[in-house]
């Protein structure tokens, strides 16, 4: 084939002859100018599929390069940004081939993004068709070692996931000081700040995400909500909070203070920029000892200040002689977990162990151990343990006292004073600047304890092997359409110095090969679980702190807009945190995995579904059971065994039993115990979240009647909200929503409902009331919260048997008769139009179960704050519940209005707020009786019918309730009214 260049020539020499010189000039530069007009026009109007850039995509410069036959092309930063593939760039070079003249249809198409780099380069190296960039691997860069902690209590291994694989990563903003006062960093819209929103996906959904597939997270802001915390160290006569302990074996070694060894001192009072725990105080040493017969210990006895979960924190000191494997215990609530810590990494900061159920006062089985026990000659050391996030103690400035918030809603400036980050690391701007300290704070505290890491090797630190960082943000913006604002990310390939390359060797571009696969898959998760476009926005390469100070591979996500309704809309709800988090998590896990050259990632399951815990028909044995949950759009997430966890009469939950991949499990129980249950799903990438919570009770006396407890709440979903022409947003007081678990991120109630979006309005604008509060949301464990109420303290009342069931698996029930009554928790289930996910408390599938066990004579009792409002929805609910449950609704009533229900000779007061782990319905009820031999048993303190009650001669006993058992105030009152009504059913 004849080169270029010399057909150009052939060319050239053939024009020459026909035209004079002068003409053929103006006729090439004639052809250039059309050329160059129609490629200026082609990208000037190019459009992407799903892809909204804030500016239009268009070309910079278009140039012709006669000679080599070439179009150089410029594209401005929202056309580089968009989603690009090979197929992609294919397409873009045919569609120009198309439009240019037969002259030029051959002519090459190079393609520059406005920082001078190729868009082939741009493409991540997961969707090129050929070779990758190896520069943007770890090739055989890895830690070799122990990570830095390991939990050998877990039943399970991970091999596909992201076992031993060390991440830091933070969630956006939090409180800081400037000029006198504690401010927040983002603005409160649409009843959240940025501050509070970004936790609320990062600590209940992506932090056990990662961990569950085996990562070790870091992070530099404190990830506890406990605003409760215990100290206890060795430097305090008293502990501080507990008691210290040491013990010596007869021939063990004794703890002694290492010579010039800094340790951690709590400060005697406020902390200020001069106070730095962790280089105040003294540890504690000893040579390790491989017999465990013969081994010293440290014990740490929290005086816990309330009964709750508390994270648990770890410090000691890194030495020379230090060994990797630490034997770290924590007793629990729920037994003894045991870990390994690496000591030769991490040293005066907070080790993270996990997050455990603790009892009030001073326990035995409340504490921390360390033994000196070690497969290794050397030294472990002990200093202080922490027990629960705690809150704020830095007093700055002119501020006259603290923020007076709890830890976790600080900036990092001031976590990572109190976590032993060097001062030059935290106070950047010598005071002056708390705003800017914090930026530039979360990724030096990175780089320190990452130091001397396989990942940044030459640099100073303490050694963590961490090797990818993610801030979770969320940004400003509106779409006056309502459509979905969408999500953007950020990464720095260049530094402003000129640095293309991480301390390790590393190419800088990795991070922007992380940043858009967090972006591409993020937009196609979340469009095909939700069935809303989710738009893509720019994949920016840019300037800022947060990707511009890690020396590992590090992107910003902005997840969505805080100032567009729709977004918003989507961000309250528990569903599309779950599902946000889900696709991060898994991103982070193929990424690192591509690093390291491994293609073969396993995604760790969903939940169990389908869960059952009945009795075997002689009452012998407690049958479990379940079923998997596929994920549809991830094959490799199907479960290969399952972790049972158990917890006894009121304690916490062990750490669990593997059971192989069987979907059921058969025990013998013993009787008058209380047993509760919750099953999980593992496969080689890791462990999924828990399913609900069931129970199993075996009365001590012969032939005691069956209670099946029923959970038929199962709803989570984001507050109230008003659409219209006249109003646009958020209504928390008639209903703040579900929450999973608990919420803390409302910051107040909206304030301007305005439907006219702008970024300059005032759309949105909320109040501050509300932070710090802890929103209760749904625990999943209601069969275990009525049996226990039912029971009593101590499992006083022993009249009953129960077990418990899910609504999807009470539906596969075939014989029904076996119970006296069924205890039916509907909480706050409802079918609300804020629901992503419907949760109706009937379908035709209970109510045909219902009727059938109603006509055969059983007793039922219901209970829920939407009974009446969901029975109203269509006429097939309606003549179910005035003909089968025989009640119609009458009304609603604000939960504000009232105090307390009456009836059964007592009064039961109503719960007045909420908190992390009671939720408070903001509406109850009205339930008036329909038909003959249905009565008002309990009414509200303004006289309205609370329930109905039916019973008939003939069986089928109805006792429904328009308010949650959960809305009763104390737990002495629930007990004495769920027994009574328990009794009055189960009667003949």
């Amino acid at each position: 084939m004849p080169h270029p260049f010399s057909l150009l020539r052939h060319l050239f020499l053939s024009l020459l002859l026909l035209f004079p010189l002068g003409e053929l000039q103006a006729q090439t530069d004639s052809l250039r100018q059309v050329g160059v007009s129609i490629i200026k026009n082609f990208f000037d109007t190019y459009t992407a599929k799903d892809y909204r850039p804030y500016n239009p995509m268009k070309s910079e410069s278009v140039e012709a390069d006669t000679l080599r036959q070439v179009w150089r092309v410029v594209v401005n930063e929202s056309f580089a940004s968009q989603k690009l593939t090979p197929e992609v760039l294919k397409n873009i070079r045919k569609s120009v081939k198309n439009l240019l003249p037969l002259e030029m249809k051959d002519w090459e198409l190079e393609l520059f993004s406005n920082k001078g780099k190729r868009l082939e380069d741009l493409i991540p190296n997961e969707l090129r068709d050929g070779k990758k960039d190896e520069s943007r691997l770890w090739n055989k860069t890895d830690h070799a070692g122990r990570p830095w902690v390991q939990n050998v209590s877990r039943p399970y291994k991970i091999s596909r996931g992201l076992d031993g694989r060390h991440l830091f990563i933070w969630p956006s903003h939090g409180i800081y000081y400037k000029e006198g006062i504690w401010k927040w960093q983002r603005p409160a819209l649409y009843c959240s700040r940025e501050d509070l929103l970004t936790q609320s996906f990062v600590y209940p959904f992506l932090f056990p995400m990662l961990e569950n597939a085996g990562a070790v997270v870091g992070c530099p802001r404190e990830r506890d909500i406990q605003p409760l915390m215990a100290l206890v160290d060795n430097d305090a006569s008293a502990g501080v909070n507990g008691k210290y302990r040491e013990t010596s074996a007869r021939h063990a070694t004794a703890w002694k203070t290492p010579d010039e060894v800094k340790g951690f001192k709590a400060p005697e009072a406020e902390m200020t920029d001069t106070v730095f725990p962790f280089s105040e105080g003294t540890c504690r040493m000893a040579q390790t000892q491989s017999d465990t017969e013969d081994v010293s210990r440290v014990e740490w006895i929290p005086n816990i200040p309330e009964a709750g979960k508390y994270a648990v924190y770890v410090s000691y000191s890194s030495l020379p002689q230090s060994v990797d494997d630490a034997h770290y215990s924590v007793f629990h609530r729920g037994g003894r977990t045991d870990f390994l810590v690496n000591q030769q990494m991490g040293g005066g900061t907070w080790t993270y162990l996990g997050t455990f159920d603790f009892a009030p006062g001073t326990s035995e089985q409340g504490k921390v151990v360390l033994t000196n026990e070690s497969r290794h000659r050397g030294v472990v050391t002990a200093d202080a343990v922490r027990f629960g996030g705690g809150m704020s103690q830095h007093v700055r400035g002119g501020a006259a006292t603290t923020s007076c918030k709890p830890r976790f809603l600080e900036a990092a400036r001031y976590h990572n004073a109190f976590s032993g980050i060097p001062n030059s690391l935290v106070n950047t701007s010598e005071g002056t600047n708390d705003y800017a300290d914090d930026l530039r704070t979360r990724g030096r505290s990175l780089n320190f304890l990452s130091g001397s890491s396989a990942f940044q090797p030459g640099i100073d630190g303490a050694g963590i092997p961490f090797e990818l960082s993610l801030a979770l943000h969320t940004d400003a913006g509106v779409r006056n359409d309502l459509s979905v604002y969408g999500s953007l990310s950020i990464s720095t390939t260049t530094c402003p110095d000129g640095t293309e390359f991480f301390p390790s060797g590393v190419s800088r571009m990795a991070s922007l090969d992380f940043s858009t696969l967090l972006l591409n898959n993020l937009s196609e998760d979340l469009t095909k679980k939700f069935g809303v476009n989710w738009t893509r926005r720019e994949s920016w390469d840019r300037n800022y702190a947060e990707t511009r100070i890690p020396d590992v591979p590090s992107a910003i996500l902005e997840l969505l807009s805080h100032q567009n309704f729709t977004d918003m809309r989507y961000a309250h709800d528990p569903h599309f945190k779950f599902w946000a988090a889900r696709s991060i998590y898994k991103t982070i896990l193929r990424t690192v995995a591509a690093m390291h050259g491994k293609h073969n990632s396993v995604i760790q399951p969903l939940p169990p579904q389908q869960f059952s815990a009945l009795f075997s028909p002689n009452e012998e044995e407690i049958v479990l059971n379940w079923q998997p949950q596929p994920d549809e759009e991830e094959p490799s997430a199907m479960p290969q065994a399952y972790v049972l966890y158990t917890s006894v009469n009121g304690s916490g939950f062990d750490n669990g039993k593997n059971i192989g991949h069987a979907t059921e499990y058969r025990f013998t129980p013993e009787a008058d115990k209380l047993y509760a249950f919750r099953v999980t799903a593992v496969n080689e990438g890791g462990e999924s979240f828990p399913s609900e919570t069931l129970t199993a009770y075996k009365s001590p006396k012969p032939g005691a009647p069956r209670v099946l407890l029923v959970n038929n709440f199962t709803r989570l979903s984001g507050p109230e909200y008003v659409q219209n022409t006249d109003s646009l947003g958020f209504l928390l007081d008639k209903d703040y929503g579900v929450p999973y678990l608990y919420n803390t991120s409302f910051c107040g109630r909206q304030q301007n409902f305005s439907p006219h979006l702008s970024v300059h309005s005032n759309a949105g604008d909320s109040g501050d009331e509300l932070i710090g509060m802890v929103f209760g949301g749904n625990t999943f464990d209601y069969p275990l919260r009525h049996a226990a109420y039912v029971l009593g303290e101590g499992n006083r009342y022993k009249e009953f048997s129960f077990c418990s069931t899910s609504t999807d698996a009470f539906c596969r029930l075939h014989s029904l008769s076996d119970y006296r009554v069924i205890d039916w928790i509907c909480g706050q289930q409802h079918d609300s139009p804020q629901n992503l996910v419907p949760a109706p408390i009937f379908n035709e599938k209970t109510e045909a179960q219902l009727s059938r066990y109603l006509a055969g004579g059983g007793s039922l009792l219901l209970s829920g704050n939407y009974l009446g409002r969901d029975a109203s929805q269509n006429e097939v609910h309606r003549e179910f519940a005035k003909n089968k449950l025989k009640y119609v609704p009458g009304g609603t009533l604000p939960t504000d209005s009232l105090s307390s229900i009456q009836g059964l000779g007592t009064e039961f007061h109503l719960r007045q707020a909420p908190d992390r782990n009671h939720y408070k319905p903001q509406s109850l009820d009205i339930l008036n009786p329909a038909g003959e031999g249905t009565f008002t048993p309990l009414i509200y303190n303004n006289g309205r019918s609370a329930a109905i009650a039916h019973k008939p001669r003939s069986g089928g006993q109805v006792v429904a309730l328009g308010f949650p058992i959960e809305a009763v105030a104390t737990d002495k009152e629930k007990s004495l009214l769920l027994r009574s009504l328990i009794h009055f059913l189960a009667q003949p």
